[in-house]
């Protein structure tokens, strides 16, 4: 008889293994490199090539991203240099 498991066992298994799909490890890790300031109001959307996508909850957020752009990018790449981000694309969170 094969061993059955939960889908709860088996999500839990495929979120736990970041390495399958690396879109779930940057969005788990998205609140540490937006900083405090930014992680209530903002999320990981998607990588594009080299274009990270965030979604910012209104127009202050949009704002602060714009400038905090550049340290932004700056510790993704630190924290991932598997993945050169050279540009950010903001997006409107619905």
């Amino acid at each position: 008889m094969k061993d059955v498991k939960s889908i709860g066992e088996l999500l839990s298994e495929y979120i736990s293994n970041a390495e399958m799909n690396p879109s779930i490890k940057y969005h788990r890790e998205w609140p540490l490199i937006a900083g405090k300031s930014l992680r209530s109001v903002t999320s990981f959307a998607s990588i594009d090539g080299h274009t990270i996508s965030v979604y910012a909850k209104g127009a202050a957020a949009k704002n602060r991203l714009m400038l905090e752009k550049g340290r932004i990018i700056k510790d993704f790449n630190s924290r991932y240099p598997e993945v050169l981000i050279d540009d950010m694309k903001i997006l409107r969170m619905q």
